[in-house]
């Protein structure tokens, strides 16, 4: 998969940053502009420091987004793991059904798309590349 992502300091003081990325994940659905929010898959991202803390992450389970926060004083280098997960808030497999049925939509949809599907971390320099943009394909791992 394609990502387009940008590692940007919020807040030098508190040394508050975010992440921000675009994918084409539901494109192909005709998930695209304001429907992207109710896509049946979404990229979750955590971010980790050398010692494997976790700095920050959007792991799903809330409105659909495209960014996170974390915070690291001492940090130069963070590690980004992306993620394709399933997004429990779709509108795919709301189809008037019961909630069991929609479980069983969902799963099934997670095992015919193989999720979750986890990529190879990618190590970020906060000295070098922050505000910029990074196009990367990513590799399963």
């Amino acid at each position: 998969m394609s990502i387009t992502f940008n590692v940007v300091p919020e807040d030098y003081e508190r040394n508050l940053y975010y992440v921000e990325w675009e994918d084409t994940l539901g494109q192909s659905e005709s998930y695209t502009g304001d429907k992207q929010l109710n896509r049946p898959t979404e990229v979750w991202c955590v971010i980790t420091n050398d010692r494997k803390d976790t700095l920050g992450n959007y792991q799903g389970l809330g409105t659909a987004r495209t960014f996170t926060g974390f915070q690291t004083k001492e940090d130069t280098t963070v590690t980004l793991h992306f993620m394709i997960r399933l997004n429990m808030f779709t509108d795919k497999f709301d189809k008037g059904q019961s909630l069991s049925e929609q479980y069983k939509a969902a799963q099934d949809y997670a095992y015919k798309n193989k999720l979750p599907v986890m990529f190879k971390p990618i190590q970020i320099n906060l000295k070098t590349d922050l505000r910029k943009k990074h196009t990367i394909e990513l590799e399963e791992q």
